[in-house]
């Protein structure tokens, strides 16, 4: 006796989908297999559901999932619109006090109607399911019942450029009606999800944007300008080599030069002068930015920058202007960028003594020495960890939008 629930209860009709009860009884329905191509004999039976036997008695275990599919195509090709499911992108930022705060942008789902649509279109290594094309931009929709998306098809979506929408119908294989089927394809959304979407990136953007205007709003001062020395480390005797009175020395310059007040002094003076160094001013037009509402990616603590001898949100703000936002995705290498920075800011050189001999350093010395071409580096890699550029060996180049 054949199961109500898992007998094949659709099958083609002269290329169309149809269901057992639209057609003659017997050999008479003229249909066939959706899976295999073999005859069918439609079952119109008193004592068990009306359903499809193979003509033969062989029945295939595939004219289900193959009849859902071609049915789900066969609709989204007449009804030629889909509800659609909005997007939500969140970003992070963190204030000068540590405190992360989180944006979250999303776009509502929205009936979409489409201009034309067609189905296995190749386009360029894979041929989906439907393409359909709306307002002059188009969009991919894969039913998946048997078979989903896998990494290596995502990949290849995501190199077309193009929204790409998967609808998984996986567990109405055993029972389906032609009006639950358009439900669940046209006006429900559970059952959707993007696989790509190109107006994610610029979602993200305004997420991204928005977290640090609430980051930067916090009424807390930013980080001091230069890393210090921890307390237990300021008592920590420096080094002195014997024979070696020119690193002792450099040692001592050292000590001096990053005591907490004196940088203190410093730092204040830095920012009173900032604003109006042509190098800020040049920067500030180019990435239209205030002084006092700078981005958090422009006033980056990074070990060494006390060898700047300008506040920190001027040579960041500069190199960011240079090689990220004038660059135009032009890659550029580590060294490019310390050339440019050290020919056009002054920086301290009374301490290439130690910038030579760094194994005589302890850990402590290290962390605080002033040297702005390693600032440089730092900061270089604090905007690959934020995503702004991304590296390869020694080439860094502005990360492209989403």
């Amino acid at each position: 006796m054949s199961d109500p629930v898992s007998s094949l209860t659709f099958g083609l009709l002269a290329g169309n989908v149809v269901h057992v009860d639209e057609v003659e009884n017997g050999l008479a329905c003229g249909c066939v297999c959706p899976a295999c191509g073999v005859r069918l004999i439609a079952k119109h039976g008193q004592k068990q559901a009306h359903h499809f036997a193979h003509d033969g008695g062989n029945e295939c275990s595939s004219g289900l999932q193959t009849a859902l599919h071609l049915a789900a195509k066969a609709i989204l090709m007449r009804e030629k619109c889909m509800l659609v499911l909005g997007l939500e992108e969140t970003a992070t930022a963190v204030d000068a006090n540590g405190h992360s705060h989180e944006a979250t942008k999303i776009t509502r789902p929205k009936m979409v109607n489409f201009d034309q649509v067609s189905e296995e279109v190749r386009l360029g290594s894979i041929i989906p399911d439907i393409l359909a094309t709306f307002g002059g931009r188009q969009m991919i929709v894969e039913v998946a019942v048997f078979h989903f998306v896998d990494e290596i098809k995502l990949r290849k979506l995501k190199e077309l450029g193009m929204a790409s929408l998967q609808v998984d119908l996986s567990n109405m294989v055993n029972g389906w009606t032609w009006e639950a089927l358009r439900t669940a394809l046209v006006d429900e959304l559970d059952r959707k999800k993007w696989l790509t979407n190109p107006r994610s990136g610029a979602l993200r953007a305004a997420a991204q944007i928005e977290a640090d205007r609430l980051a930067a709003k916090v009424e807390t001062v930013r980080p001091e300008p230069y890393l210090t020395l921890p307390a237990t480390a300021m008592v920590e005797p420096f080094k002195v080599h014997q024979g070696f009175p020119a690193f002792a020395d450099a040692l001592d310059t050292l000590q001096i030069l990053m005591d907490p007040a004196r940088l203190k002094r410093e730092w204040l003076t830095l920012q009173e002068v900032g604003p109006t160094t042509p190098e800020w001013l040049d920067a500030a037009s180019k990435l239209q930015i205030e002084w006092d509402e700078v981005p958090l990616h422009l006033d980056v603590q990074v070990p060494g920058e006390a060898g700047f001898l300008v506040a920190r949100k001027v040579w960041q703000a500069a190199i960011y202007a240079e090689f990220v936002a004038s660059g135009a995705g032009k890659p550029f290498t580590r060294k490019d960028a310390v050339k440019w920075a050290l020919a056009r800011f002054p920086i301290r050189k009374n301490l290439d003594i130690l910038q030579r001999r760094t194994d005589l350093l302890t850990e402590a010395q290290l962390a605080i020495l002033p040297w702005a071409s390693r600032a440089v580096l730092h900061y270089l890699e604090a905007l690959v960890a934020r995503g702004i550029l991304v590296r390869d060996g020694d080439d860094y180049q502005a990360q492209a939008a989403a």
